[in-house]
């Protein structure tokens, strides 16, 4: 363990409403993070005012037009200055301060760790068995410069999670997961019946077209 360690939070959101001021009532009581940073990727409603209202010590950056979750968490990164960074999607339900606490904890008592993925352990069965509980999660733990890495690809829209396997898989880079009680919403719920499956056939489709994860070990 080095004295150096540090972590930041990206928090990438549009239209969250109600979703993404409670996840942030969670990430404001995570000890060792150095600070959370919200990006804003283009919202309609008034969840920026909201946060801006309730979190003074989070970061804020609000994008004038909304280009997808990649690039969202692209302009997050600009803002990261520590070598680590967490990652955090912005509709969780059940997020648990604790559990993400102990993440942290992990990597900087163990810095060989490249990438400590947060396995949804209340996924679905179906889910586990295509192994989405780790693949296409958007909760993870990892070095700073390895995300701008993976930004050189260039990944947009529902790709970031797969392009980060990929990259980890291709370098044999030391990834571990450990489970956490968050539980995503659905696109259905959020966005009605044909937008909501509209956009999970959208994921899906990268899914398959990129079913890969890196060796993987538990880490807890």
């Amino acid at each position: 363990m080095t004295n150096n360690f540090s972590c930041a939070c990206i928090v990438p959101f549009y239209n969250e409403g109600e979703r993404i001021l409670r996840v942030l009532d969670v990430l404001t009581k995570v000890t060792n993070l150095s600070e959370v940073i919200c990006v804003d990727g283009g919202s309609t409603d008034n969840e920026s005012e909201q946060i801006q209202k309730h979190f003074s010590k989070v970061k804020l950056v609000r994008l004038i037009e909304g280009k997808g979750k990649s690039a969202t968490v692209k302009r997050g990164l600009k803002e990261v200055k520590v070598p680590y960074v967490m990652l955090i999607d912005a509709d969780l339900q059940n997020l648990k301060h604790l559990e993400l606490e102990k993440a942290i904890s992990t990597i900087q008592q163990n810095q060989n760790i490249d990438m400590l993925v947060l396995r949804r352990k209340h996924d679905p069965w179906f889910s586990k068995m295509v192994r989405g509980d780790i693949t296409v999660t958007g909760e993870r733990v990892m070095r700073t410069e390895d995300l701008r890495d993976v930004f050189i690809g260039s990944p947009v829209s529902y790709q970031l999670e797969f392009a980060i396997n990929l990259y980890m898989a291709q370098r044999m880079k030391h990834v571990y997961w450990m489970y956490h009680s968050g539980i995503n919403v659905s696109k259905i719920e959020k966005f009605g019946f044909f937008e909501g499956a509209k956009q999970e056939v959208a994921m899906r489709k990268v899914g398959n077209a990129i079913i890969i994860a890196p060796p993987l070990r538990a880490a807890g």
